[in-house]
């Protein structure tokens, strides 16, 4: 006999039994053959089943009750489903991959279509894939993804090639109104600025960010206690929105994002295929937003909306439970964080910035705005920098190094006339010797370095002895760094006899010389 519906029985015993009825009328009643009707009849008096028994029996017993196993039929090994099913979550291993390791340790026999089938069944047994669906609050949830899809539509014009474009979205609340923005990469800075022009568009603040568990949303994704990205922390913070990242794949915990992707992945990214490339970014969002208008003012196609569009439903819904946004949008920052290394300056972006040196081995965070660079050491701004794009790398502020550095890097930016200055103080004798060392080179900064170890030594020397060493050295036709301090260590005590009677006499030539910072305090730099 045919296998045929527990419910059908039970009915084809009640017409038999209670109504009287004929098979052909039973056969018209319930769209059963009078042949299985009969069959069924039969079955049911060899085995002694009425109707009142049948209608209290479940379906399983029914049916093992009133169908036989044809004899004869082999018995197929069936696998444990439970076990299937943890090592298919546990790991990378499909239903196929779990079907042939099965059939090669002999525990099943079972055809790679039937045991789908079996598995689905028993999936259904145990209630898995069922869902509660939660209605969402209007206005409460902005719900943030990246479409999977990129686009090459962006027109390089160093390169002439097509650069991919990123397509980041959001939805909102009850109306899962949509925003979309394209983006050269996905970046912290890219992130953030997604959601500031997407609060921009709807005007209005949510209560709670539902972002993916990116990098640039969640530095360490945990199922109760998500570390969040300080970046994005500190913008939600500043927007007094509350950030509860979707549980890791499980993409039902933002759903209205990812079928807002689904929807715009067909509706605009297809549009923007056909229409072409774009010279710049900022033409490509500026195309999106005119077609996200028209598509948003698009009726729905569900029944019970199709008087409504999305925008209708946003401001009809969403917009009177969110609240007002503040004055000035929230500045836009890339986010880092390290300890300062020897050479004091925090790297980004290919180019490093000063901190005080000081501050050395301190662990440091940088926010890297559009135009300035800000970096802490704890909650203290210890230093701020323009932005550099190109250029020398180092970006380097005096007050940052040591002393001994600056007064290198001081000395090192000054030219000629400075060092004639600086010899005229000293005498005419002295000039003359400066302007002879620097008129000896055919490139006048090869000889900076002479000019400044000569009018160093004039600091331990004394003013007149060395415009005296110098008149010697001009008369001796030796103007040079290396013939003035020559005369100076072996002839300073005579020098100052007879030029600087009236001075006291000058240390002895074996002095140790001091550091060049120490000699040039109080000189005219």
């Amino acid at each position: 006999m045919r296998c045929t519906e527990t419910m059908i029985i039970v009915e084809v015993l009640r017409l038999h039994e209670l109504l009287s009825y004929s098979l052909r009328e039973i056969e018209k009643t319930t769209m059963c053959s009078k042949t299985t009707a009969g069959k069924i009849v039969k079955r049911c008096k060899e085995i002694g089943l009425d109707y009142e028994t049948a209608r209290t029996l479940s379906d399983k017993e029914l049916k093992k009750l009133v169908f036989v196993e044809p004899v004869g039929r082999p018995v197929k090994k069936m696998p444990d489903y439970q076990q299937v099913h943890e090592k298919r979550k546990s790991s990378k291993k499909n239903l196929q991959y779990l079907w042939e390791e099965l059939v090669q340790s002999e525990e099943t026999d079972l055809g790679y279509s039937r045991f789908c089938y079996y598995y689905r069944q028993w999936k259904y047994a145990q209630g898995i894939g069922v869902y509660t669906p939660i209605e969402r609050r209007p206005g409460e949830k902005l719900f943030i993804d990246w479409m999977g899809d990129t686009l090459k539509c962006v027109l390089d014009r160093e390169t002439g090639e097509l650069q991919k474009a990123y397509f980041f979205i959001t939805t909102i609340g009850d109306s899962s109104y949509p925003y979309c923005e394209a983006f050269p990469n996905m970046n912290q800075f890219s992130w953030n600025s997604a959601h500031v022009n997407a609060l921009q568009w709807y005007g209005a603040l949510p209560k709670i960010f539902v972002p993916d568990n990116c990098r640039t949303a969640v530095s360490r994704a945990r199922m109760w206690d998500p570390k969040l990205n300080r970046a994005y922390l500190e913008m939600a913070q500043y927007y007094q929105v509350a950030i509860e990242p979707a549980r890791v794949r499980h993409p039902k915990g933002k759903a209205s994002a990812e079928a807002g992707v689904r929807w715009l992945e067909t509706w605009l990214l297809e549009w923007l295929k056909d229409y072409g490339h774009f010279n710049s970014f900022v033409e490509l969002n500026q195309a999106i937003k005119e077609r996200m208008k028209v598509l948003c003012n698009r009726n729905y196609t569900e029944q019970h909306r199709k008087e409504e569009t999305r925008k209708s439903l946003f401001e009809k819904r969403d917009l009177p439970e969110m609240r007002m946004l503040p004055e000035r949008p929230f500045q836009v920052y890339d986010f880092k964080q390290g300890t300062v290394p020897d050479y004091y300056h925090a790297q980004y972006a290919s180019f490093y910035y000063s901190i005080p040196y000081r501050l050395f081995k301190k662990p440091y965070t940088l926010h890297a705005y559009q135009n300035t660079v800000h970096i802490f050491i704890g909650k203290d701004q210890v230093a701020v920098h323009e932005r550099r794009y190109f250029g020398r790398r180092y970006v380097t502020n005096p007050d940052h190094m040591p002393e001994k550095d600056r007064f290198y890097l001081h000395m090192g930016e000054k030219d000629g006339l400075h060092y004639r200055r600086w010899a005229s103080s000293y005498g005419e004798a002295c000039r003359a010797v400066i302007e002879s060392i620097l008129n000896s080179y055919e490139y006048e900064p090869q000889g900076y370095k002479s000019c400044l170890g000569l009018l160093i030594s004039g600091k331990k020397w004394g003013k007149e002895v060395l415009n005296a060493a110098c008149s010697k050295a001009l008369e001796l036709h030796c103007a040079s760094y290396t013939g003035v301090t020559r005369i100076l260590k072996n002839q300073a005590q005579a020098i100052t006899r007879s030029s600087c009677a009236h001075e006291s006499v000058p240390p002895p030539h074996d002095l140790r010389t001091k550091e060049w910072k120490t000699l040039c305090s109080g000189g005219p730099l």
